[in-house]
């Protein structure tokens, strides 16, 4: 029903762009949210359209605490509504891959005191600006210590932008909870950003 609205309405509105901040499905064995999901790619035919994981998109359960077999750790969110990130910039890797693999949960054969971390924060973080609007996505699910620097730079590139009115901030988490990191909910994030001395002009 989303996706048909937002189609049917898309020149009406003159909409700039179309955002989703994340779990694209709450539970993962609904073949009804699957089949809403699956339509998703209808919108980028309308306007540019933005995602950010959410918890869900990690963990089935929403909790890194209760992960199950079928617990993707975003590797399906990254590869299949992947965004402009961070991490294409690298051109280093093997077969000039734009995602990066580096860090990935194991099989789920392993046990769960041997699965590594969530990918990489950079397969998720991005920026951009779609007329007089500048964009900046994250995940909270990674650490402050982690994305700092690319706060840093993203907030550089959008100073520099000429026309840019507003910058909105992209995320799944507005509390720390359900698998935010510490610090990492929006609000926190913002007050972090005007810290900076790259994002104080915005």
């Amino acid at each position: 029903a989303q996706v048909d609205w937002i189609t049917a309405h898309a020149d009406a509105l003159h909409l700039a762009a179309v955002v989703h901040v994340g779990d694209i499905v709450d539970d993962n064995t609904d073949p009804t949210q699957w089949a809403a999901a699956s339509r998703y790619a209808e919108l980028a035919a309308v306007a540019p359209t933005l995602v950010v994981p959410g918890n869900h998109d990690y963990w089935v359960h929403g909790l890194p605490s209760l992960q199950t077999p079928g617990d993707q750790f975003g590797l399906g969110f990254m590869q299949y509504y992947g965004q402009d990130t961070m991490s294409s910039l690298n051109t280093s890797r093997p077969d000039h891959e734009y995602l990066d693999f580096s860090t990935h949960a194991n099989d789920h054969l392993f046990p769960l005191k041997l699965r590594q971390p969530i990918p990489h924060h950079r397969n998720y973080f991005f920026y951009n600006m779609v007329g007089n609007i500048g964009f900046l996505g994250y995940s909270g699910a990674h650490k402050w210590l982690h994305t700092e620097t690319d706060f840093r730079e993203g907030c550089a590139w959008l100073s520099a932008q000429r026309g840019l009115d507003v910058v909105m901030l992209l995320t799944h988490w507005n509390a720390q909870d359900s698998g935010c990191s510490n610090g990492m909910a929006g609000t926190d994030v913002h007050k972090k950003m005007l810290t900076l001395p790259e994002c104080k002009p915005l």
